[in-house]
């Protein structure tokens, strides 16, 4: 691995980015091969000109499906070789509105050279490549396209893990939730305060009735590890003014980005809102907290101490939300 190889210091981020950049190279050197015994075909042309080898002539549909492509990308593929002669496209015997692909004998003959010229060479090539496990990566490769075929990316994202917002139809598990989240790690640290116990108690008094929201980070395997809190203060009669409370995680999952992975989603949700003022109370002691709220754009503020530090008897740390610009 080159030293600022950035994909492959990525690793599984992006596989999907060093995948394409492999598939590049490998179809830029299938080309010179293709190129070498005069064939007059491209790479991508192959998967579509050995379905009609094999199967004989095919519908654009069915070809997709053997290929494994759209329809519309083999529609282009078709208009490509049907202009160059390796295919011909005509009625369907017995139905004239159905169109089928089939290849002419130009395209026969260009597929029978590189099966024996260019398959023969290449098959023991890609074996090396992969160090003599090309059957073995090979079956990788399929059962990580039956899987994304079975369910997206997106789908297995969401389920592992997603951010959520009260809803009083979960309120009795929300709140559970919410207070013995929030119990551990302030008693792990500190002292539970009045504060603490009036809001941890009856959120919907405290937060949610004020106009405030309370979110969830949740999957499906590790069920509820995270809450917090976009809590409306109002001083003065001062609207827009929020505070960013209650935000933690369960211990067991500290370590893996699951509070970065919900302030973000947070945050985002907060730029949505009619709020001219965020800011958030915490301690010196939680340092690796503060070093996340530094990185997602909170900075120290003396004014916000002022103002609101004394809420706490644990705050010697209060800090403002600067949203990017």
């Amino acid at each position: 691995m080159a030293v600022d190889d950035v994909l492959a210091a990525l690793g599984p981020i992006a596989l999907g980015s060093r995948l394409k950049r492999l598939g590049e190279r490998l179809q830029a050197d299938a080309q010179a091969m293709l190129d070498s015994v005069g064939v007059d075909l491209v790479p991508a042309e192959i998967g579509l000109m050995a379905a009609l080898a094999q199967g004989g002539p095919l519908m654009v549909s069915q070809a997709a499906q053997r290929v494994g492509i759209s329809q519309p990308a083999i529609t282009r593929i078709v208009q490509g070789l049907e202009q160059r002669g390796h295919v011909a496209v005509q009625p369907a015997a017995g139905d004239r509105r159905t169109r089928t692909i089939c290849l002419t004998p130009q395209g026969s003959a260009a597929m029978a050279i590189v099966q024996a010229r260019v398959w023969t060479r290449l098959v023991p090539v890609v074996d090396e490549l992969c160090g003599g496990a090309s059957g073995r990566l090979l079956a990788d490769i399929q059962a990580v396209e039956t899987r994304l075929a079975d369910r997206s990316m997106l789908a297995r994202a969401d389920a592992r893990l997603r951010v959520t917002p009260w809803s009083d139809g979960r309120a009795d598990e929300l709140a559970a939730a919410f207070e013995a989240i929030n119990t551990a790690w302030i008693s792990a640290m500190f002292t539970l305060e009045p504060v603490d116990r009036q809001v941890l108690s009856d959120p919907r008094t405290h937060i949610l009735d004020k106009g405030g929201s309370i979110w969830f980070a949740e999957s499906d395997d590790l069920g509820i590890f995270g809450t917090c809190a976009l809590m409306p203060v109002d001083p003065a009669g001062q609207p827009g003014v929020v505070e960013l409370t209650k935000m933690g995680v369960r211990e067991e999952v500290r370590g893996r980005k699951a509070g970065e992975f919900l302030l973000c989603a947070v945050l985002q949700e907060a730029r949505r809102q009619d709020i001219t003022t965020l800011f958030l109370l915490t301690n010196a002691a939680c340092a690796p907290a503060i070093h996340l709220y530094e990185k997602f754009g909170f900075r120290h503020d003396a004014d916000i101490m002022s103002a609101f530090g004394s809420e706490y008897a644990r705050c010697d740390v209060a800090m403002r939300y600067h949203p990017p610009v």
